[in-house]
């Protein structure tokens, strides 16, 4: 299958709050990565593809959390009858996402850190 990502894909996990913007569909998960453009997280409901998300991350050792809106544009069942979420980020203030990538980059300096060897 041919890789159509335009940005790195950070491995970040993140607290995640989400609705539909009808508030009929509600849950908590955790990022599983996070882009410039996205975010992916698992949820243990099926969400329509297209769906418009609220969501609210918390990033951890900052008061303020980041608000954000997205579209669904990828929905897969995997093997434990959970549903991996992907989410286009479109209504989202520049520092906002500016905070997130700067958390997501540190994480992935703190891992890549761990594995080196001096």
């Amino acid at each position: 299958m041919e890789d159509r990502r335009k940005f790195f894909r950070f491995d970040a996990p993140l607290n995640i709050k989400y609705a539909s913007a009808k508030e009929d569909t509600e849950g908590w998960s955790k990022t599983k990565n996070v882009s410039r453009e996205g975010v992916a997280f698992a949820a243990d409901q099926k969400l329509g593809k297209n769906q418009i998300l609220k969501m609210k991350f918390d990033i951890p050792g900052d008061n303020f959390p980041v608000l954000a809106q997205g579209t669904v544009i990828w929905v897969a069942k995997n093997e434990r009858n959970i549903f991996d979420i992907g989410v286009k980020l479109e209504a989202i203030t520049r520092a906002d996402r500016g905070r997130i990538l700067e958390y997501a980059y540190q994480q992935w300096l703190n891992l890549k850190n761990m594995g080196r060897k001096d």
